[in-house]
């Protein structure tokens, strides 16, 4: 039976454990992301039953793969709870997308009344492996910000968000080269930051995305996660020059589940 621990156990407890796609390397040096899916329900459900949180979890618990999921109480919510996964490969993700788990996921969040998009209270934040990037952390994490920075309105509007309550813009205007955001990152790690910020660079083990809205749409989940991943290798692997003639179409690049959903958002063509 799923229960549904207090905030930040799992970080807490340390208790990690990381899948991969059945044939592929297990290296903690690879692409490895883990997520956090915000659930609840309406704010104004003043009859909430809140047995429908723990029966969803066990429901939850049962469709995804052993020992890959926990949940946790959150207190920016109203009712509901955040899905925590395990770290895994960008290919272990994508095989629960081909088999049609993460959809089944979806589903049975929905048929027990929890929404994640819908009730404007969710985030949907993926986490990626500091190990992935590195002795190129430092620089990595300073062209993270500056993809940010760049094009924020494009990434807000893909995002979905409404309000940056919970994920700050991180730099000011007057940060707007990528000097400017590596000296950031440097003086960011001499110092406890706050966390509630798009690119949260401030957990030990690895680099936290916060600006995806909640979702329960499984095209949007996948663009989602796709993007992410993007990103993450475009921060490792691009030179800053090249990084600074970039075009947003080249951001997005050319993965047909990330254009089809850019193209809902009218970010695309």
């Amino acid at each position: 039976m799923a229960y549904i621990e207090g905030y930040h156990t799992m970080k807490h407890d340390g208790d990690y454990q990381y899948f991969y796609k059945e044939g592929e390397a297990s290296r903690q040096d690879a692409l490895l992301m883990g997520f956090e899916l915000e659930v609840d329900a309406d704010d104004d459900d003043d009859e909430y039953d809140y047995d429908e949180n723990a029966d969803c979890a066990d429901e939850v618990e049962d469709i995804l793969p052993s020992n890959f999921v926990r949940f946790e109480e959150d207190g920016s919510l109203s009712y509901g709870f955040e899905i925590i996964t395990q770290p895994a490969s960008f290919d272990y993700h994508m095989s629960l997308f081909d088999t049609g788990i993460y959809s089944q996921m979806c589903r049975a969040i929905s048929n027990h009344g929890l929404t994640s998009h819908d009730n404007g209270n969710c985030g949907f934040h993926i986490h990626i492996n500091k190990k992935y990037f590195g002795k190129s952390l430092d620089s990595a994490s300073a062209k993270l910000l500056f993809i940010f920075e760049r094009y924020w309105d494009n990434l807000k509007k893909f995002s979905r968000r409404n309000s940056e309550q919970w994920c700050h813009r991180y730099l000011s205007g007057s940060y707007s080269d990528y000097h400017s955001i590596a000296s950031a990152v440097k003086a960011a790690k001499r110092r406890h930051i706050d966390r509630y910020f798009a690119v949260n660079l401030s957990n030990t083990d690895t680099i936290e995305i916060r600006l995806w809205r909640g979702t329960l749409n499984p095209a949007t989940l996948k663009a989602t996660i796709k993007l992410t991943a993007r990103l993450a290798q475009i921060a490792k692997e691009t030179p800053a020059v090249k990084l600074a003639t970039m075009t947003w179409k080249d951001i997005l690049g050319d993965d047909p589940d990330i254009l089809a959903y850019a193209r809902t958002r009218g970010l695309a063509d």
